[in-house]
């Protein structure tokens, strides 16, 4: 019996998630002097991804948006895990960069756009109810013989 509930224990332990990852809060924080200045800070939650996960769960992002440039740029630390649709499989931290281009930037909302190889990403930040909203739809517009543009992906800022 002894046996069998340390089998039990081992194996329950074993199977466990005890890593605990976190992100900072969702943060979005706008100069109120100049009001041309933008950061924000949080964990991207993906709404809608397709075959692989281009955005883990367990992520956290920071990024800059700046009137004066017209530019924002966003840094996002990545932890796939094993069991996350990665196209390798392995588990593996990562980190992204990304530069955006402002389109739009209203007392209310910033809207930027990245054109990648492989898919265009936007982000849409609402200074109104700070939410931020980010989408990426994959493209061969570049070139790219792999991306296919029937795949959209979609996450929120939390």
């Amino acid at each position: 019996m002894r046996i069998i509930a340390s089998m039990v224990m081992f194996f329950l332990i074993a199977c466990s998630q005890y890593e605990v990852a976190r992100s900072p809060a969702k943060r979005i924080s706008l100069d109120k002097e100049t009001k041309s200045h933008v950061s924000f800070e949080g964990r991207w939650k993906a709404i809608s991804q397709q075959q692989t996960d281009m955005l883990p769960p367990i992520n956290t992002a920071i990024g800059h948006c700046s009137k004066k440039t017209f530019a924002c740029s966003e840094t996002i630390a990545l932890y796939y895990r094993k069991n996350d649709r990665t196209p390798s499989g392995d588990p593996y931290l990562y980190l992204q960069t990304h530069d955006y281009r402002i389109v739009e930037w209203t007392p209310t909302r910033i809207t930027a756009r990245e054109e990648a190889p492989v898919a265009d990403i936007e982000i849409r930040i609402s200074l109104a109810d700070s939410s931020i909203e980010r989408s990426a739809k994959e493209t061969t517009a570049r070139g790219s013989t792999s991306a296919n543009p029937n795949i959209t992906r979609h996450w929120i800022l939390e």
